[in-house]
């Protein structure tokens, strides 16, 4: 789950079911924390302007529009690729 993805809110976390269980989220994919990490020299580290930076949104199919789940989950998942990988192709070591 990204930041992009889990919100402001206090229990993203939890997801109670109908059997009185708890989900937990165990582990995180910060894709802001990491894009600070990873691209120390960016101007600005919004969702929108890391799309920009690396054509993110190229080739995504019409009628997707930013600030609409689809389109968000798609360029969040290309930038987690991006994050991900070196330049050359190899993985990065997170």
């Amino acid at each position: 789950m990204s930041r992009a993805t889990a919100g402001n809110h206090p229990t993203w976390w939890r997801w109670p079911s109908s059997r009185s269980s708890v989900w937990k989220c165990h582990e995180v994919f910060d894709t802001l924390r990491l894009a600070k990490r990873l691209l120390p020299n960016q101007m600005s580290y919004k969702l929108g302007a890391l799309v920009t930076s690396f054509s993110l949104a190229d080739d995504l199919p019409d009628g997707l529009s930013p600030h609409r789940a689809t389109y968000d989950v798609l360029v969040t998942a290309r930038l987690s690729m991006r994050l991900a990988t070196r330049d050359d192709g190899t993985p990065q070591s997170l």
